[in-house]
């Protein structure tokens, strides 16, 4: 069974950020390019088989299943089957930030 990956506007926002960060204020291009490339490469991996990372107690509201899995020093905070056969991408945060206040902002 094949599942549709989404994303939500906040979790495009958070890898336009991530891009923005890396290339620019690091100045590295090309480690953007790839660093990207790795997020977006699991999350898509996600299409089979997502619930084989754990459920994370965040609140996301009436979310329950929500997912996280770890890319680098990112981590991906999904939710599957909102709709059914669907996954959708709820945010993509830097490792070492406190989840519970990011999903605030």
């Amino acid at each position: 069974m094949s599942f549709a990956v989404v994303f939500t506007d906040r979790a495009k926002t958070d890898l336009r950020s991530i891009y923005t960060y890396i290339a620019f204020t690091l100045q590295s291009r090309l480690n953007a390019d790839r660093q990207l490339a790795r997020i977006e490469k699991e999350i898509m991996s996600l299409s089979e088989i997502p619930e084989r990372y754990k459920r994370v107690p965040l609140d996301f509201g009436a979310a329950d299943n929500v997912r996280m899995v770890s890319v680098d020093h990112y981590c991906v905070i999904y939710r599957v089957g909102k709709e059914p056969d669907t996954v959708q991408i709820l945010r993509i945060l830097y490792g070492g930030r406190d989840f519970q206040s990011a999903l605030e902002e």
